[in-house]
């Protein structure tokens, strides 16, 4: 079974970003997936890219171990959330 990632860039819970998400998330019926809600990663590690804490360390073992990932983001003036551009 293929494992999907899908990660979501948006700072709210309830936003067009989730809505999208939802859809695709129905469309994968099938695979495996898993979803990882970069706002839900703590900060301070997240920017300095500690590894050594356990939520940014799940984090990156979903990301190694999909096959394919889905990145959902609201556009800021032509660019991607800062949480993506901080978890990318």
């Amino acid at each position: 079974m293929t494992t999907i990632l899908i990660v979501s860039g948006s700072p709210s819970p309830t936003s067009p970003t989730g809505v999208l998400l939802d859809h695709v998330r129905a469309l994968l019926t099938g695979h495996e997936v898993h979803t990882l809600t970069v706002r839900d990663l703590p900060t301070v590690a997240l920017l300095s890219g500690d590894l050594l804490d356990a939520s940014v360390r799940h984090a990156m073992e979903l990301v190694d171990r999909a096959d394919g990932i889905v990145v959902a983001s609201p556009v800021y003036r032509a660019a991607y959330s800062g949480l993506v551009q901080s978890f990318l």
